[in-house]
C-alpha cells in the first residue's frame, strides 16, 4: 500500500465513523419526531433504517431504542435519551469480514430538528478479527506487529524481537493499553521467550520502554469527538468516546490531534 493509498484509506475510515455519529446526532432528530404520528416501534424502525443508509455496504442491522415515557417527552419537546446498537460495521473495504460493533447513546434530542442532540456517548467493540486489519490500515507504523496482535485474557499480546547479550531473542509481549490525550500506548507488563517458553517479569530482561509502542487515534476521528477510555476484556477491546453534538455536526470534516 502506498502512502497515498494509506492516507485515502484512513480518510475513508474517518468518514465512516463521522457518518455513523452524524446519523445519531442529526438523522435521529427527524426520525423520533415521527412518534407524534406513529407508534414507538414504527419510529424506532424508521430511525434504524435511516442510520443503516449511512453505514458501509455489508454492515449488519441497526437497532434503535427510545426509553422512557413517550408522552411526557413529547410534551417537553425533546427526548432525554436515544439508544442505538450498530452491528458488524466493516472497518475497511479491503477487509469486509473485519467488523466492529458500535453502541451509541444520544442525550437531549430535540423533536423539531432545530439543533443537534446535546451529547453522544458511545463504545466501539473490537475483536481479534478486526484488530489486525484496523491497525494495518490505520497505523502503518505498527504493520510489522499487526499479524501477531491478539486479545487474550484481558491483555494485548504481540510478538517481536529483542537483543539480549548480543543475540536476537524472539519474545511474546503481554501489554495493557493506556489512553492519554487521544493516544493509545501499549505498556508491556510481561514477556515470554518464544523458543523456551520461560516466562519472566519484563523488567528483569529489558527496559519495558523498548517494547512499548503507541499511536495517535484522535487524528483519524472527528475533532468534536473525545476518547475517554480503552480496555481489554477477555478477547475483546473496548474504546469509549463522547462527543458534543453541536461541535460534531458543525466540524464533521475536521480531524482531532494528539
Amino acid at each position: 500500500m502506498t502512502a497515498t493509498d494509506a492516507a485515502q484509506s484512513r480518510s475513508r475510515r474517518g468518514r465512516v465513523l463521522t457518518g455513523i455519529l452524524i446519523s445519531i446526532v442529526v438523522l435521529l432528530i427527524g426520525a423520533v419526531a415521527l412518534i407524534e404520528t406513529a407508534g414507538r416501534a414504527v419510529a424506532q424502525q424508521i430511525a434504524a433504517d435511516r442510520i443503516e443508509q449511512r453505514l458501509p455496504p455489508g454492515s449488519g442491522d441497526a437497532e434503535v431504542t427510545l426509553p422512557g415515557s413517550v408522552t411526557l417527552q413529547l410534551l417537553s419537546g425533546e427526548f432525554e435519551r436515544v439508544d442505538a446498537e450498530l452491528h458488524a460495521v466493516p472497518i475497511d473495504e479491503q477487509s469486509p469480514n473485519a467488523t466492529v460493533d458500535v453502541t451509541l447513546t444520544a442525550f437531549d434530542v430535540p423533536l423539531d430538528g432545530a439543533v443537534p442532540a446535546r451529547r453522544v456517548n458511545g463504545v466501539i467493540t473490537i475483536d481479534n478479527t478486526a484488530l489486525p486489519a484496523l491497525l494495518r490500515s490505520a497505523f502503518p507504523e505498527v504493520d510489522g506487529l499487526a499479524d501477531s496482535l491478539t486479545l487474550e485474557s484481558g491483555l494485548i499480546r504481540y510478538e517481536t524481537e529483542v537483543r539480549v547479550l548480543g543475540s536476537a531473542l524472539g519474545v511474546a509481549v503481554e501489554a495493557q493499553p493506556e489512553l492519554t490525550n487521544g493516544r493509545v500506548k501499549l505498556q508491556p507488563i510481561r514477556i515470554e521467550a518464544l523458543d523456551t517458553g520461560f516466562a519472566v517479569e519484563v523488567e528483569e530482561f529489558v527496559d519495558p520502554a523498548r517494547l512499548a509502542f503507541g499511536f495517535c487515534v484522535a487524528q483519524y476521528l472527528p475533532a468534536g469527538l473525545e476518547l475517554t477510555g480503552v480496555d481489554v476484556r477477555g478477547n475483546t477491546a473496548l474504546v469509549w468516546f463522547t462527543a458534543d453534538g453541536n461541535a460534531l455536526a458543525s466540524n464533521a470534516d475536521e480531524r482531532g490531534h494528539c
